[in-house]
């Protein structure tokens, strides 16, 4: 019997610390495992928001930007995989940061060994699984409803009172990275609507002009 699949892509700048989890990684034996690596911030979001890999690695700085930055829009863009801050020197701030921004965790990797990154992406596994499938199996009240809101402009305070809820709830849901995407993905459906409603307008105004406002030959 063949050890199951797992696909991990590394988002590492540092030559260095590249080896260093790739060979990690080949110490790891519960999953036959493909790994990718990319380089920079821009290739990474881009690698992310493909969604196509059960685990990324992403370093806590990446030039101008940081893991943390990464984390936050590649959730924002609905990246539903766990995503894990790689960096040389952990603390209660990165901690706190990687929480908050949503990530699965953080990994240092002065005390990393393929055993605890192995225990690390399990763990992250099964949390996620676990969270899709409480996602997808419980509608909490109002959500609907403070979405639709909060996507089209509403303050929270505003948008919790048309759902009908308290407004401490609705920031609680607003910490759920799985709520903001959904408020993000329809205030982009929202715009395009409006945008095509206003094409469509302009189309109609342009055909029915007098032609008296029509261009002429010469």
């Amino acid at each position: 019997m063949t050890d199951p699949l797992l696909t991990v892509m590394l988002i590492e700048d540092d030559d260095d610390d590249r080896v260093i989890i790739e060979d990690l990684i080949e110490g790891i034996t519960t999953w036959d495992i493909e790994f990718d690596c990319v380089s920079t911030y821009e290739e990474g979001l881009e690698a992310v928001e493909q969604n196509r890999h059960d685990v990324y690695l992403i370093d806590y700085r990446l030039g101008r930007h940081s893991g943390i930055d990464l984390v936050r829009e590649a959730i924002r863009r609905g990246c539903t995989r766990p995503l894990f801050i790689l960096t040389g020197q952990g603390g209660h701030e990165v901690d706190v940061q990687a929480s908050d921004s949503g990530a699965a965790g953080y990994l240092e990797m002065g005390h990393l060994d393929s055993v605890l990154l192995e225990r690390s992406i399990r763990f992250g596994l099964g949390s996620h699984r676990s969270a899709a499938s409480h996602a997808h199996s419980v509608a909490r009240p109002g959500d609907l409803q403070l979405q639709i809101a909060l996507a089209r402009g509403a303050t929270v305070r505003d948008a919790a009172k048309a759902a009908g809820v308290a407004e401490r709830t609705a920031h609680r849901r607003l910490t759920d990275p799985a709520f903001r995407a959904e408020v993000d993905r329809i205030r982009e459906e929202l715009r395009l609507k409006i945008v095509e409603q206003v094409a469509t307008q302009l189309s109609g105004e342009q055909f029915s002009a007098p032609d008296s406002e029509l261009p002429s030959d010469g």
